[in-house]
């Protein structure tokens, strides 16, 4: 989270130093070119109107369900980690960053985000154990599970249909999953307490995969913006499918700025084949969006 803001804060930096280069005309004398004004009209847009860089940020309230098994070399499957048991929290808040870029000339374009949902929970097994009608010994079991789920997706885009009310068209490109989990387990008996359990496991999922998306100027300052992106492989030691979409509404505030609010829903089914087992995961993400546009 810490590099995408400082990516950011040099994006806008590297702009702002720019537009106060000095500049050297053809009489040879220097003169200050005017500094980026955050609120102003003066926009770079494609020969029919639509902005040619901007950038969203924003936070979305995630929530989840599925769950995460293993399949042994047996075949036998054992669940380590169900969203809706152990007493996992199944709701995040996660930040939302994109940023889109026409090319002014033709119908290319490229488009990357970034989104995240991080959860833990404890989980508590208390007993007692009868040894005789004198004594008995208090028993129990602590679970400790984290999921931590980022996406990362970056598409070339092309757009068959580009008027000034309309941008449709198709991308390409990679959708990287990196999926950090972690277990810790400990048994108690009576005063002692033993750890069972303590072990994290780490998987990135780059998988190709195609996206279609629709950009509508249904009125005016408003926009509908769609997007869904799937992939559906078997290769290495990946194979699985995975489905996103989101739908925003947008508000125009000037030419530069402008407010988003809408919804994303992601279903994530992969399983990653290692040397001993097979992770298998099947889990659904799902809440609203909200987040604030700015077109250079």
């Amino acid at each position: 989270m810490k590099t995408i803001f400082l990516s950011l804060f040099f994006l806008f930096s590297t702009n702002i130093a720019l537009a106060q280069a000095d500049t050297e005309p053809e009489d040879g004398k220097s003169e200050d070119a005017e500094s980026l004004d955050l609120f102003d009209g003066d926009v770079e847009d494609t020969s029919t109107g639509w902005s040619q860089l901007s950038v969203s940020l924003g936070y979305m309230p995630l929530s989840g369900d599925g769950t995460w098994k293993m399949e042994l070399p047996g075949g036998q499957q054992v669940t380590v980690l169900d969203l809706d048991r152990l007493g996992l929290d199944d709701d995040d808040t996660s930040y939302w960053l994109t940023v889109n870029w026409r090319n002014q000339d033709s119908r290319w374009g490229a488009w990357f985000a970034a989104w995240q949902y991080d959860v833990a929970g404890y989980r508590v097994w208390e007993h007692e154990l009868e040894i005789s009608d004198d004594l008995i010994v208090p028993v129990g079991a602590g679970i400790v599970s984290e999921l931590d789920a980022k996406w990362y997706i970056l598409e070339a885009t092309y757009s068959f249909a580009r008027t000034k009310n309309l941008d449709a068209g198709i991308g390409f490109g990679l959708h990287a999953v990196d999926l950090d989990t972690r277990l810790a387990g400990r048994i108690s008996i009576g005063e002692q307490e033993f750890e069972a359990i303590n072990t994290e496991f780490d998987f990135l999922a780059p998988l190709p995969n195609v996206l279609g998306y629709v950009y509508w100027k249904f009125a005016e300052r408003w926009r509908l913006t769609a997007r869904m992106g799937w992939f559906g492989l078997s290769y290495g030691k990946y194979d699985g499918q995975m489905t996103n979409m989101h739908a925003l509404l947008r508000y125009e505030l000037n030419e530069r700025w402008a407010i988003d609010a809408g919804y994303q829903f992601v279903k994530l089914d992969v399983d990653i084949e290692e040397d001993n087992y097979t992770s298998i995961f099947d889990i659904d993400f799902y809440g609203p969006m909200f987040a604030v546009r700015f077109n250079f």
